[in-house]
């Protein structure tokens, strides 16, 4: 189950790493002057989203501690 969250948790986190990219490319040529600040702004979120993914794709990734249990024999 670690591993479907990592893997998830990763995916994600590439995602918005590149959708931030695109943002920001978009920032840099905007189409129209009306709405130049979106790109950035999204950018921004997006940059956020995958710096939180990575984490929880770093935690996903530990293994969990052992718990020893001593058996009482009676």
């Amino acid at each position: 189950m670690n591993d479907t969250r990592y893997l998830a948790y990763l995916s994600l986190s590439v995602t918005s790493f590149g959708a931030s990219v695109v943002f920001l490319l978009m920032f840099l040529n905007p189409k129209e002057s009306s709405y130049a600040a979106l790109p950035a702004i999204y950018a921004g979120i997006s940059l956020a989203v995958s710096g939180f993914s990575y984490l929880l794709a770093k935690h996903a990734e530990a293994q969990p501690a052992k718990v020893n249990v001593k058996s009482q024999v009676d």
